[in-house]
This record gives C-alpha cells, structure tokens and sequence, in this order.
C-alpha cells in the first residue's frame, strides 16, 4: 500500500506547475543572429544577423548555370539588402576554399559565404544539406521558416518572392 501512496504523490508532485517548471527545461532555437555569430565564413564579409529574410545560393565557379544566375542576384542585391530586409549566403560546391573564394572575387559577388562539403551551413536555421543540382536558391525567414526552394534559374519565381511591398 506504501507503494501506491509514493506514486500517487509522485505523481501529483510532477504534474504541479512549479515542479514542471523546474523539471522541464525546453532548448530554444537557435536565431540567426546567433548562428551567423558562431559561424566560420570563407570570407570576411559577414552576413547581416538583423535581415528579416535569409537566401541561401548554392553554387560552384565550374558550373555554367551558376556564373549565369550569379549577375542578377549581384543586381538584385542592393534591393534586398536595404532596410534590412533580405541577406545573401553563398554556399559553395567548390573543391577547395581558394577556388569559392576566387569565383566571389571575380564576379564581385558581396556575400558571406560558406562551403558545401563544411559542417558549419547546417548550424544555421534553414540552410539546407540536400541540395543535388546547382544554382540552387533557399529563402528563409529570421527564424529558418521556408519562403522558397528552387532552381536559382527560375529568376522570375525567387525574385517575386522575394519582392518587398512597397506601400509600407
């Protein structure tokens, strides 16, 4: 009779809110500012951790669809970018850093980037691991949500997407 008694109050214990708080505690996700602040980009530009939305471009300096895409997302930029509104993260399929780092240079590209092949993409919300074929674009909000997935090639899709309503 003991026993049912001390799990009886065990359980009436467990269930009272102030035990529960003290019990269970709940990680909270991880923001992007965060993430970004713990990540090691290939370059010294930093992403901005104050973007409301977060594109993530898959590419490579091998592949031709890329160097295509890579102008228009370079001229969409400053649109994005203004009043914190959109940040551009380059996730490079490059085999080595100095290849990713010289195909930004080249083409002028203002982004932080990052590699592939790196386990640090996968630390920030949203960046995703499953990507097969390049150019390939991930639009999230400041807290991973998915906005978009694509082919970087589907210029009209991302870009209205990404398009800011301008009457506020």
């Amino acid at each position: 009779m003991n026993v049912i008694r001390w799990i009886f109050l065990f359980l009436i214990a467990m269930c009272h809110p102030a035990v529960a708080e003290e019990t269970v505690q709940v990680a909270a996700a991880p923001t992007m500012a965060a993430a970004i602040e713990q990540t090691q980009f290939i370059t010294e530009i930093k992403p901005n951790p104050k973007a409301q939305y977060y594109m993530f471009f898959y590419t490579a300096s091998w592949c031709s669809p890329c160097r295509a895409v890579m102008p228009k997302i370079i001229a969409e930029y400053p649109r994005m970018k203004a009043n914190d509104y959109m940040e551009i993260i380059v996730i490079s399929f490059d085999d080595d850093v100095s290849a990713a780092q010289s195909y930004l240079s080249k083409s002028g590209a203002p982004f932080a980037a990052l590699m592939n092949n790196s386990a640090e993409p996968s630390k920030l919300p949203g960046c995703v691991t499953d990507v097969c074929s390049i150019p390939h674009i991930v639009i999230v909000d400041a807290h991973g949500n998915f906005v978009y997935r694509g082919h970087a090639l589907r210029y009209k899709e991302w870009k209205s997407r990404t398009a800011r309503d301008e009457k506020h």
